[in-house]
């Protein structure tokens, strides 16, 4: 859709029409290590709200990662997770 728009130069409004607006959107995010973090900081940049559950990083270090730290995730518009690998994480098999 936004090809065929530039290839007629239309750039007005219109060209984003039927796109997902990101601004003004919740993001919940579960773990805010490293890729929880720079989720965060890409989401903040567009203009979403960012709220995060991580029950290892305390609520005064998840505000520092630029997150607003919650006991769940009931808000959100989406909700990644990041976790990490280990025995007791459950693994999923596509096949």
């Amino acid at each position: 859709m936004v090809d065929k728009r530039t290839r007629l130069a239309d750039w007005g409004k219109s060209r984003w029409q039927g796109l997902l607006e990101m601004n003004g959107k919740t993001l919940g995010i579960i773990g805010v290590g490293n890729v929880g973090r720079r989720v965060a900081k890409t989401a903040a940049a567009l203009g979403m709200r960012v709220i995060a559950y991580d029950k290892y990083v305390p609520a005064d270090e998840q505000r520092n990662r630029g997150v607003e730290p919650v006991a769940d995730l009931p808000r959100s518009s989406a909700r990644p997770t990041w976790s990490p690998a280990t025995p007791r994480t459950p693994t999923r098999r596509t096949t």
